[in-house]
């Protein structure tokens, strides 16, 4: 992994980076729905955005470097028998 791509996730997967995702995504959202058309479609990732940062969970993290940065989030799921 670069190092450019190391810094983006730790810096994305930071409490920082919880708060931008929590009030981008909401921005994102607002901006969509003002400008319309196919900027609806904006809607999604506002979404996805202001969710992620609500639960602190980013699904960016996990298609480009799960087993490198380790979070709470992650490790609750750890040795659990659902069943």
């Amino acid at each position: 992994m670069s190092p450019l791509r190391r810094k983006v996730l730790t810096a994305m997967a930071s409490d920082a980076g919880r708060w931008v995702r929590i009030f981008a995504g909401p921005a994102i959202i607002a901006g969509a729905l003002i400008s319309g058309g196919w900027a609806y479609l904006f809607i999604i990732l506002g979404l996805m955005m202001f969710v992620g940062g609500v639960t602190n969970f980013c699904p960016a993290r996990g298609m480009l470097a799960k087993a490198d940065i380790s979070t709470a989030f992650d490790t609750s799921f750890e040795n659990r028998n659902v069943l």
